[in-house]
């Protein structure tokens, strides 16, 4: 029942990360709101997560490939939390922390 709730669970992280960075990424690119232009928060937001989140389950090889890259993006991301020029919530810092762990531990199941 456990690995039933995480993969549901890791499936629902993914998608509304990559829903939030979809969004960013249209906010940005098709209006005019100067607020989300140049938005760091597309560093943890990646869009793509969008689509992986319905592959997380299969062994495909590029899925292993793409953790890596997220993996390497979220900890990136959290070494410059603090001196990106945008200023970061700290309050995402916790959601972050959870796509890193789950990340690592979808990564660690290949």
């Amino acid at each position: 029942k456990a690995i039933i709730f995480l993969n549901g669970f890791d499936g629902l992280l993914f998608f509304l990360t990559g829903a939030l960075g979809v969004l960013f990424v249209f906010m940005w690119t098709g209006t005019d709101h100067s607020m989300v232009k140049n938005n760091f928060n597309l560093i943890w937001a990646w869009p793509t997560n969008i689509l992986v989140a319905f592959f997380l389950n299969s062994k495909r090889g590029w899925l292993k490939k793409y953790l890596i890259l997220f993996i390497t993006g979220l900890i990136i991301a959290l070494l410059s939390w603090f001196f990106l020029p945008q200023q970061m919530n700290n309050a995402l810092l916790p959601v972050v922390l959870l796509l890193l762990y789950r990340s690592f531990r979808r990564y660690q199941s290949f």
